[in-house]
């Protein structure tokens, strides 16, 4: 077990579920159900924040929306699979990366300044634009 009391375990994580119109609903549930299952091996001094992407930003939580592991997957079960919804088409995994760091990685959304930031992208499916989301990671 990792000491929490050692500040080095605190961080924040941004779970990117990318939905695009190769993945079903049992993707999408899959895809849920291993971000749930990586949060509960997560730190309690980690904050998380989770948001669904495809051609538009989707369903989202910030890190200061939940304090616990429990509300965490809870908020995450939640979110309904993009069905029909317009979210399906092109991924632009760049647009969600703006999004995460100028939306979800700010001190009104709950990201804190001495701690690191994490941004772990959930997809079945390649980046089509690599250039533009190595850019994006690094504007930071």
């Amino acid at each position: 077990m990792v000491d929490t009391a050692d500040k080095k375990c605190r961080s924040d994580v941004i779970f990117v579920l990318v939905e695009s119109e190769s993945d079903t609903r049992v993707n999408f549930e899959k895809m849920k159900s291993f971000v749930s299952d990586l949060i509960s091996t997560l730190d309690v001094n980690t904050r998380v924040g989770v948001v669904c992407y495809g051609a538009d930003v989707g369903e989202y939580f910030n890190l200061s929306a939940h304090s616990s592991l429990a509300a965490i997957t809870s908020a995450i079960s939640s979110f309904t699979s993009p069905d029909d919804d317009v979210r399906f088409g092109r991924t632009l995994t760049n647009r969600v990366l703006v999004h995460v760091r100028t939306v979800m990685l700010t001190g009104a959304a709950g990201d804190r300044p001495a701690v690191r930031n994490v941004v772990v992208i959930v997809t079945g499916e390649t980046f089509d634009n690599t250039t533009d989301t190595q850019v994006c990671t690094l504007c930071r």
